[in-house]
């Protein structure tokens, strides 16, 4: 699911709808490693802080659009992947 938005092949809003019920209903925090819970938990939690366009006080707080948080699972799963 991840490497589908971080490549383009799912939208973000696509990806919200399947991980975010997946990592909170499906996936076993025993079966994790504590890096994957802290990775895939990284996820989640910055997805909540995604918008299609936060406007610049939102921005101010922290949230960030599509594109951003594409990016920023990008850069994530690299570092994940190592």
């Amino acid at each position: 699911m991840i490497q589908r938005v971080a490549s383009g092949e799912w939208s973000v809003s696509e990806f919200d709808r399947s991980y975010y019920d997946y990592f909170l209903d499906e996936a076993a925090p025993e079966s994790l490693t504590g890096r994957e819970l802290e990775f895939f938990g990284a996820v989640q939690e910055k997805l909540d802080w995604v918008d299609e366009s936060p406007d610049s006080e939102s921005r101010s707080y922290g949230w960030m659009d599509h594109q951003e948080f594409r990016e920023w699972v990008k850069e994530e799963l690299a570092r994940f992947l190592q």
